[in-house]
């Protein structure tokens, strides 16, 4: 396949970033004196699109990389990153515990579902994933990442039907991880993350 050619996944990560910035631009829109409800709905409701579209990345990504450590790794390095702008852009402070951003959230479920993997099939596999779901869940819940158990427990099924119903991944299933991606492009999506929220941090 030509590498210059946009492949279906990552148009559907161009719409994750679309909404996703729609979203975070409605959330810092209400700070707005007399700002329009009925616009800040419809950004945030459109914005909700995002994360089931990261999700559904995220668990392809993990199927198709060719080494996961790396991608996990990525992912954490991303998340330190991302922490002050989120924490300026959310919570009006450089540094906040009330909420950590969602690249934590991911690098988690990605390693929930290395450690899933780990077990083949067998009389105790049903078992030992909700253990693992649940301890993720509640390690997200405690460290107050964002979308915390929801985010563990959409990629937990995401993965689920994938394995189970492939067809319904058909659209991406059918192109893999280009390893000749140029880095500008590979990285764009991660850079973007951290970017747009100290952007719209300023007009907090």
């Amino acid at each position: 396949m030509d590498s210059g050619k946009i492949s279906k996944r990552d148009y559907i990560k161009i719409i994750a970033l679309i909404t996703m910035l729609l979203d975070h631009t409605g959330f810092i829109y209400k700070d707005i004196p007399n700002y329009n409800p009925v616009l800040y709905e419809v950004l945030r409701y459109i914005g909700r699109i995002s994360f089931p579209l990261f999700c559904i990345c995220l668990t392809e990504g993990f199927c198709y990389t060719s080494d996961r450590f790396r991608y996990a790794v990525r992912l954490f390095v991303f998340a330190i990153i991302s922490e002050v702008p989120f924490d300026m852009c959310m919570n009006k402070h450089y540094f906040s515990i009330k909420s950590q951003n969602v690249m934590f959230t991911f690098f988690l479920s990605l390693c929930m579902l290395v450690c899933i993997e780990k077990v083949n099939e067998s009389n105790l596999k049903i078992i030992y994933e909700i253990i693992t779901v649940s301890l993720f869940s509640l390690l997200t819940y405690l460290i107050k990442t964002d979308y915390y158990i929801y985010g563990i427990v959409i990629i937990f099924i995401l993965y689920k039907l994938r394995l189970y119903f492939p067809f319904s991944f058909i659209m991406i299933k059918e192109e893999k991880a280009r390893d000749n991606k140029k880095f500008i492009i590979k990285y764009f999506y991660y850079i973007f993350y951290p970017v747009h929220l100290l952007v719209l941090s300023f007009f907090r």
